[in-house]
């Protein structure tokens, strides 16, 4: 739900990816997006979820009057290698030309958010992380970030938290202003232990960071009535 009410939308002006989706021992991963395009597809470039521009939906944004929040790419990964920056600039300038709207972009390479700096202000920038290495990854690049006001709004996004996170005691405040804790998709109510989720909890409450723990996940000893459940 955007601040003013209304209801967001996710913007897929560009689908599709050629990231190796499979786990370990050669099984198909948790990514939903491939299988709804094998699904559902209507092309053979869509069911065979290949990287593509849809020109068609290029404006979607500047249709929406009123101001909505708006997630990039749920039917893709805007920033993989092997999105061309044609593709980014092109989705960046419909970006600034809708500032009333507010985008939130999340990546599993955030190394390519510093090629497109300074930000527009209406952009919140996410890491997908994993585990612990992926965790300091993310934090890592999303501090080459810059903005065009000065102002940070970043976020890391622990979905699917598949292993644990590192220790953080100790660890300075992070370039983030948002954490965000999932299951793996399609998932199911499911019991994570502290140790897998290892210092997140107490390290969103010592620097006071909000923290959005998604319906589908349940950390052992953890409230579910959060008094940082709340979105940027």
């Amino acid at each position: 739900i955007s601040p003013s009410g209304s209801k967001g939308f996710t913007w897929n002006v560009v689908t599709g990816c050629l990231r190796d989706c499979r786990a370990p021992g050669g099984k198909e991963s948790y990514c939903y997006a491939r299988r709804i395009a094998r699904r559902f597809g209507k092309t053979k470039a869509e069911r065979n979820f290949e990287p593509t521009f849809h020109p068609e939906r290029q404006y979607e944004p500047s249709l929406r009057r009123k101001p909505v929040t708006i997630f990039m790419g749920s039917m893709t990964d805007l920033f993989g290698p092997w999105a061309p920056d044609e593709w980014i600039w092109t989705v960046l300038q419909e970006v600034v030309s809708c500032r009333r709207h507010v985008f939130l972009l999340l990546t599993k390479y955030p190394e390519r958010y510093k090629e497109f700096n300074p930000w527009p202000s209406n952009c919140w920038l996410g890491a997908s992380a994993t585990n612990g290495n992926t965790w300091w990854a993310g934090k890592h690049h999303l501090s080459r970030v810059e903005w065009e006001d000065g102002k940070r709004r970043s976020f890391i996004s622990l979905e699917p938290l598949l292993g644990p996170v590192v220790s953080m005691e100790g660890c300075p405040a992070p370039p983030v202003q948002w954490l965000i804790v999932g299951a793996q998709t399609p998932g199911r109510f499911i019991l994570v232990t502290r140790e897998r989720m290892g210092d997140a909890w107490g390290y969103a409450q010592t620097h006071s960071i909000p923290l959005f723990i998604k319906d589908s996940l349940y950390v052992e000893g953890m409230p579910r009535d959060l008094p940082y459940l709340e979105v940027p």
